[in-house]
């Protein structure tokens, strides 16, 4: 063992007095914006020189950069998604060599132009240029998400209606991506006479059962892996509201098709919620309808992810399918509040073709029911 380790020692030994001065970090970031970013979504590239290599550390959840990590000089590619609240938000980007030795920039985006809550009108044959803002002047449905925002309403003609817009950063590749994306505290109603009118519609003509309105995953190819995707953020004294709709014809992807983005620093997963995938927002479901939604993984109907504080009245679950868990509803660590609803005629091909309740990382499932 002795002779063994003598050329160990030795090779110690030569090399027991070099050392070295690990190099300063030079960093500098230049082509930042110096002033605000209006409230709308944007692209821009900022050039970050370095003698030494880096990676992003530091990033908010609303900003994406491209490449995250180099060897020296690169340009970076920033998206920043839009504002759709009414207030402003700075956001941090930071490229670190050691912990201690960084650059960093910062971004400021307006928040939304309207602080006063605004009414979209849809119908069928909505005018994409139209301003949605009267019966008479109805917009397309994918018009009128894209306009709304915190504190805003949209009132649904009868009729069916198929998502035209993908789920914020998915895969635009894939049609499957697209779904009624619920990404802000507004009211969502459908209900109302296909021929509404500004002269004789008001309110109190919203009836569900004689004004049907279907949100429809039915694609010209495929299905939406969700009929429905609630993003919106929890924001003191808001929550998303959706009433007056049949939620049908979505299916989620397999486990072996797994794909995710990250929205307001929640994963959203296209294995989860084939009519309905919820986020850790508040929303109101009322006077709905989720019928005819498949699962090629879990939770055909609909799935609560953690956090999330959900309100269902009058709410019919029904002839859902799932090929392993949770044929209706999957409640992972959110707080469900059901009044006069029915969960009735689902099917799984494993556990729970009603309802399936489990904590998830710490966060507790609870059922008011």
């Amino acid at each position: 063992l002795s002779l063994m380790m003598l050329p160990l020692v030795s090779c110690l030994s030569e090399f027991e007095d070099t050392s070295f001065t690990p190099e300063k970090a030079v960093m500098k970031w230049s082509g930042a914006p110096a002033d605000m970013l209006v409230s709308d979504a944007s692209t821009m590239e900022v050039s970050l020189s370095s003698n030494l290599p880096w990676r992003i550390t530091s990033c908010p959840t609303w900003i994406t950069v491209s490449p995250k990590r180099g060897s020296g000089n690169e340009t970076i590619s920033v998206k920043i998604q839009r504002n759709r609240t009414v207030e402003q938000r700075t956001g941090t980007i930071r490229a670190s060599v050691t912990p201690d030795q960084y650059a960093e920039f910062s971004i400021v985006q307006d928040g939304s132009a309207s602080g006063t809550a605004m009414v979209y009108y849809v119908k069928t044959n909505g005018n994409p240029e139209a301003s949605g803002l009267s019966w008479t002047n109805a917009t397309t449905f994918a018009k009128a998400i894209d306009s709304v925002a915190d504190g805003d309403t949209i009132l649904v003609a009868a009729g069916t209606y198929k998502p035209e817009l993908f789920l914020t950063g998915s895969d635009a590749n894939d049609a499957s991506n697209r779904t009624f994306e619920i990404h802000s505290n507004f009211t969502l109603i459908g209900g109302f006479p296909a021929n509404a009118d500004d002269a004789v519609t008001t309110l109190d003509d919203y009836d569900p059962s004689l004004n049907l309105t279907v949100l429809s995953g039915e694609l010209e190819a495929g299905k939406s892996y969700h009929v429905v995707t609630v993003t919106a953020s929890c924001v003191d004294g808001k929550k998303a509201v959706v009433k007056g709709f049949t939620i049908t014809g979505g299916c989620n992807q397999a486990a072996d098709g797994e794909q995710s983005v990250a929205i307001n620093g929640t994963t959203f997963k296209n294995t989860l919620g084939g009519g309905v995938l919820a986020g850790p927002g508040v929303m109101d479901f009322e006077d709905c309808i989720i019928t005819g939604n498949e699962a090629k993984n879990h939770a055909a109907g609909c799935y609560l992810m953690p956090g999330g504080v959900v309100s269902m009245k009058n709410v019919r679950i029904s002839n859902n399918v799932s090929d392993i868990n949770a044929g209706g509803i999957w409640n992972s660590g959110a707080t469900l509040y059901m009044d006069g609803c029915t969960v009735s005629d689902n099917i799984s091909g494993q556990q729970a073709a009603g309802y399936y309740s489990i904590d998830s990382n710490g966060a507790p499932s609870v059922s008011r029911i």
